[in-house]
């Protein structure tokens, strides 16, 4: 079942498709090359619009390690390593682009969706202030 807009919340993680997000002209993004389906986890929301943020398997000494932050789901997302990929990179735009962007992801059924804590959340938004916003 693909993300619905009522899932849509912070700490909320789905399966998106990466390349359909840096695709769409409503979405403002962070400079990447190929994504495909990947989880990202939904750093806020405000009315139709939300703030996203790449998640990725593949550790490294400048990535973000989430894994004592993630809410108990599947035994695949509990059982691999989850990262922030990149602390200056976010997507933002409206709800309903994240949404069409989720259309291939694979139901959670019996588990419920995917989620990062709120102190996870407050984890990557310190990650993010380490560095510069560019204006």
């Amino acid at each position: 079942m693909s993300l619905t807009k009522q899932e849509v919340s912070r700490g909320a993680v789905a399966y998106l498709d990466g390349d359909a997000l840096l695709k769409d002209p409503l979405i403002a993004n962070g400079d990447h090359g190929h994504i495909g389906m990947r989880p990202f986890v939904c750093l806020s929301t405000n009315g139709d619009d939300a703030v996203w943020m790449l998640l990725t398997t593949q550790s490294s000494d400048k990535r973000l390690l989430l894994d004592q932050w993630k809410v108990p789901g599947s035994e695949k997302w509990m059982s691999e390593a989850q990262y922030l990929h990149d602390a200056r990179k976010s997507f933002s735009g409206p709800v309903d682009s994240f949404v069409a962007s989720s259309k291939k992801e694979i139901p959670h059924y019996p588990h419920q969706r995917p989620r990062i804590s709120e102190e996870g959340m407050l984890a990557i938004e310190r990650e993010m202030a380490k560095y510069p916003r560019k204006r």
